[in-house]
């Protein structure tokens, strides 16, 4: 367990590090600095190489590649994902990346609310609202 946490965070750091480098750092020769244009096509990359790593995964299991669930309820998840993940990008040209961070770890306290006025199958307790408010003043210490 210690070993799968370790490596997570790992990535995530290392994930965070190069997402700012891209986004924020310019690139070319001094005098001609431009920053990284498309945000868009990172997301495409992204996605891409995590695809090609998946289906390899899913072939080194032994499982099986199709989707268990219809393809239309993959499309609202994957749809907000693609528009998320590019504005967390393009946050990161006017942002650092501890503070975008902090932005997408105190939206869990809007996101519980929100459920809870639309949702009628599960409800949220107060200590579901205690972790969020936890993790999102947490994150705020390191910022």
């Amino acid at each position: 367990l210690g070993l799968c946490v370790g490596g997570l965070l790992c990535s995530l750091l290392v994930y965070g590090v190069m997402q700012e480098r891209v986004m924020a750092e310019p690139y070319g020769p001094p005098g001609r600095e431009e920053y990284f244009p498309s945000s868009v096509f990172l997301v495409f990359a992204n996605r891409v190489v995590t695809c090609a790593l998946a289906f390899a995964a899913l072939l080194w299991r032994g499982e099986a590649a199709t989707p268990t669930a219809p393809l239309p309820a993959y499309l609202g998840v994957s749809l907000s994902n693609v528009v998320s993940t590019t504005c967390q990008y393009e946050a990161l040209k006017y942002l650092s990346f501890p503070v975008a961070t902090l932005g997408k770890s105190a939206k869990m306290i809007p996101v519980l609310v929100w459920h809870r006025a639309c949702s009628t199958r599960k409800q949220h307790g107060p200590r579901d609202y205690a972790v969020a408010l936890a993790v999102t003043c947490g994150t705020a210490v390191f910022v």
